[in-house]
């Protein structure tokens, strides 16, 4: 479990109407860090699938690597 006290820095990518990719880190993270947890949000029409990068919440993820991680 991973326990955030504070804001957190964003990161938004939006490829085209979709997919968007949606990154939190500390604040001062660089993107380069692997401390990253990523979002994949994938609009279908009025369907919305929200999936995360090796399918999990943490904070393990380069923000750089967003379009080749897997998601799920």
């Amino acid at each position: 479990m991973v326990t955030i006290i504070g804001p957190l820095a964003i990161q938004l990518d939006q490829v085209g109407a979709s997919p968007t990719y949606l990154g939190e880190a500390q604040p001062g993270t660089i993107t380069s860090a692997a401390s990253w947890r990523i979002r994949k949000i994938v609009e279908n029409g009025p369907d919305v699938t929200i999936t995360w990068a090796d399918g999990d919440e943490d904070f393990d993820n380069i923000w750089d690597d967003r379009l080749s991680l897997s998601y799920s």
